[in-house]
């Protein structure tokens, strides 16, 4: 194994340590919000799909590692846009939008780890995605992960219209950026889509990190009697 080789899968390697910590951030602040939690969960999930990836990157894997990996990269978008309704104040949609990724969610899970996943979706450790996957599970994670990345890119702008924090802007083109990562395979450079991949979630941890805290709500008779 060339000394190049070895270099790329450590720092692929090192990326998700790095998303890891950014997880462990995001999750320090969930006593703030709840969102903060589930946007910490969906980074770790990135974090640990990018150490499967240098797993993968050795050619050390199997169908069930595979099927796990194509279950998480869907599921994570769904979990990042959950943290995001969240912030809304319509208890309906959140219940709605919920139930919706819960549901989806599950029937993705089934069909990720019951259909095979063709050998041919690794090239040289490298994963590809021009290999067709089983029809339901492509349909199913579509569902789940389009919806997903287009409420997170619309709350983002929605709420930049309406507070002009910069921080929401990060946040759009982070989604961005991870949703088209997975097309830099086609470059002869492929470990391009692993660097793309960590500069995604980077944008988006610190569009997360900069939206503002909730101010308390004041008591209103406590008010009118200092007044």
């Amino acid at each position: 194994m060339d000394i190049l080789k070895i270099s790329i899968g450590i720092s692929i390697f090192l990326l998700s340590i790095l998303s890891f910590l950014l997880s462990y951030l995001l999750l320090k602040k969930r006593k703030i919000s709840i969102s903060y939690l589930f946007w910490g969960i969906g980074v770790a999930l990135v974090g640990f799909t990018v150490l499967q990836e240098s797993i993968i990157y050795f050619n050390y894997w199997s169908e069930l590692f595979i099927q796990l990996y194509v279950f998480l990269i869907a599921i994570l978008v769904g979990i990042l846009s959950i943290g995001s309704v969240l912030m809304l104040k319509s208890s309906k949609i959140k219940y709605i939008w919920i139930g919706y990724i819960t549901i989806v969610g599950i029937i993705t899970l089934l069909y990720s780890f019951t259909l095979p996943i063709p050998k041919s979706i690794v090239v040289n450790g490298i994963i590809i995605n021009n290999v067709v996957l089983p029809m339901p599970d492509v349909i199913a994670s579509s569902l789940l992960t389009i919806p997903a990345a287009f409420a997170l890119i619309i709350l983002a702008l929605s709420s930049f219209f309406k507070t002009k924090n910069y921080s929401t802007l990060l946040i759009a083109f982070g989604v961005i950026i991870i949703t088209i990562a997975g097309t830099l395979y086609i470059i002869n450079f492929p470990v391009l889509l692993y660097y793309a991949e960590f500069i995604g979630i980077l944008i988006l941890f610190f569009g997360f990190m900069g939206i503002p805290k909730r101010k308390p709500l004041v008591n209103k008779k406590i008010y009118r009697k200092k007044n």
